[in-house]
């Protein structure tokens, strides 16, 4: 899990953080993205989370 403070792009496409781009966490991998790239949202049931939640597009 990365912490918010640490990053201040999008590690997937480079887009600065601010008020408008906020920041998300993927569920599977910790890492912290735009909503551009971790929309997407699935159980992830090998973690013991049965109702969707968000994950990057890497996962």
């Amino acid at each position: 899990w990365i912490s918010d403070d640490e990053v201040s792009v999008c590690i997937l496409c480079n887009d600065k953080f601010n008020q408008l781009r906020r920041k998300h966490h993927c569920r599977q991998c910790g890492r912290v993205l735009c909503n551009k790239c971790c929309k997407e949202k699935l159980p992830l049931p090998h973690l013991g989370i049965d109702d969707p939640e968000r994950v990057c597009d890497w996962c």
